[in-house]
């Protein structure tokens, strides 16, 4: 086991050893809310991450400029962000969209809602994705803003006060987390900005919940903090909340990850899983359905790759973007006859000059948005990345699949083992005559077929 899987290990057991899940502050049960920010603390301290993702969520005084532009467009649309929740059934989707023949979509939760719009009432709501909003879109969204700047807002207010007795409780975990992990993580500073955040989210939602006609709840992050209050009143109020998966979950990531036999009040009822393989590599106390995902689905399944050619997708992350860039500098310049096209992660997009300039072989291609993921994977036989979840849909593709041996690339150890992915430690690896495409025998081990029906089947199921 890797470090990185160490760490999980030790967490989960740490956070059980100590019943943090009871821990209450000024009467909430905090720990949930937190957690995901502390282990993301302690993990980056740990493994010297420069942390380059900046959101409102994360430094509203550095975003000034981007959030008062922000308040501008509220003010002079406010019908557009005007919050109300008064359908059956309530759709949190994900703020990144990919266009598609003239629109902007939500590939994981248009597929559904064309599958439910015409035989239920269907809000659909999203959060900003860099303070804006992709459109024109297929279906009607609403704007979460008003609810994610006032909700950050309120932590620049008043201190928040607590008793003695809950300031020993801090001092305490603050002292326990020191001895286990890390002493620079300021545990007293994120338990109060997020005690009032909750504070602030929680009457909020719960007015917002109060007399609706809600039966149901599908939200892509279930981690995002809003959501996880979001949850927490729904659970009071017995509406059922589904959790789409949206990326790469496993044993590195602690958002999925809890200690058997813990009740905790903030998770989703239920996962909608793209496949078997996820669900056997995550710990939650939530209902697993293995449904697919239909959007792999339509663009993936049934494509057959008939040449194999010399261009290679390299799938970049935020993370780990500038230490790939001079692998891929080191392969490119032994492969001149090969093309690397050097996919950058949107949080990365800003950064494209920097890549460009650290780009010294001409046969690597910085891309921003120029082409979608999906014409990369038709365009390419192969494809190099570290942890990403784009390569395990490049699997679906019939790309040949490789990781670079950084930090991180052990969160693919199972696929490495079961030849999926090969480890690249020596450019020779990447020829034509060893290069076969690999159409997984088992694909829907990682994506289940027949997604559409399966969704449909369930929602209808939850709605009776």
């Amino acid at each position: 086991m890797k470090d990185k899987d160490i760490l999980i290990e030790k967490f989960i057991e740490f956070e059980k050893r100590y019943d943090l899940f009871s821990l209450e502050i000024n009467n909430i049960k905090i720990w949930d809310f937190v957690r995901f920010e502390i282990y993301s603390e302690i993990k980056k301290q740990k493994n010297n991450f420069v942390e380059t993702k900046k959101s409102i969520r994360s430094n509203i005084i550095q975003n000034i400029f981007p959030i008062l532009g922000q308040i501008l467009k509220i003010f002079f649309s406010t019908f557009k962000y005007k919050i109300k929740f008064d359908k059956e059934i309530l759709f949190i989707g994900h703020s990144r969209r990919k266009y598609n023949s003239g629109s902007f979509i939500d590939i994981y939760s248009d597929p559904i809602i064309e599958l439910i719009n015409e035989k239920y009432e269907v809000d659909f709501y999203e959060y900003p994705d860099n303070f804006s909003h992709h459109t024109p879109t297929k279906y009607k969204v609403g704007y979460l803003d008003v609810l994610e700047l006032t909700t950050s807002f309120y932590t620049l207010g008043a201190n928040y006060f607590i008793n003695n007795q809950d300031y020993d409780k801090i001092n305490k975990l603050t002292e326990l987390i020191n001895q286990n992990f890390v002493e620079s993580v300021n545990i007293k500073s994120i338990i109060l900005r997020n005690l009032k955040k909750y504070k602030f989210s929680y009457n909020r939602l719960n007015s917002l919940l109060d007399g609706s006609k809600i039966k149901l709840i599908i939200l892509v992050e279930s981690y995002n903090f809003i959501n996880k209050v979001l949850i927490s009143v729904a659970n009071k109020k017995n509406i059922y909340v589904c959790e789409l998966q949206h990326g790469s979950i496993g044993t590195s990531h602690i958002a999925y990850n809890y200690a058997y036999g813990q009740t905790i009040n903030s998770l989703p009822d239920e996962i909608f899983l793209w496949g078997k393989y996820w669900a056997n590599r995550i710990r939650i106390q939530s209902k697993l359905s293995v449904t697919g995902f239909p959007y792999i689905e339509n663009h993936a399944f049934n494509l057959h790759h008939s040449k194999i050619n010399k261009n290679i997708l390299v799938v970049s992350q935020w993370t780990i973007g500038y230490k790939l860039i001079l692998e891929i500098n080191r392969i490119a310049s032994k492969l001149p006859k090969y093309n690397f096209y050097f996919k950058l992660h949107p949080l990365e997009y800003k950064n494209y000059n920097n890549y460009s300039s650290l780009s010294l072989q001409k046969n690597i291609i910085v891309i921003k948005d120029e082409y979608d993921s999906y014409d990369l994977f038709k365009k390419c036989s192969t494809q190099i990345g570290v942890y990403s979840t784009l390569l395990v849909e490049g699997i679906a593709f019939g790309l040949k699949t490789f990781v670079i041996p950084i930090q991180g690339y052990e969160f693919y150890l199972d696929l490495i083992n079961k030849k999926y992915i090969e480890i690249l430690d020596d450019y020779k690896k990447i020829n034509l005559k060893n290069n076969k495409i690999n159409h997984a025998e088992n694909i829907n081990y990682f994506w289940q077929n027949n997604s559409s029906k399966n969704i449909l089947a369930r929602i209808q199921k939850l709605m009776k």
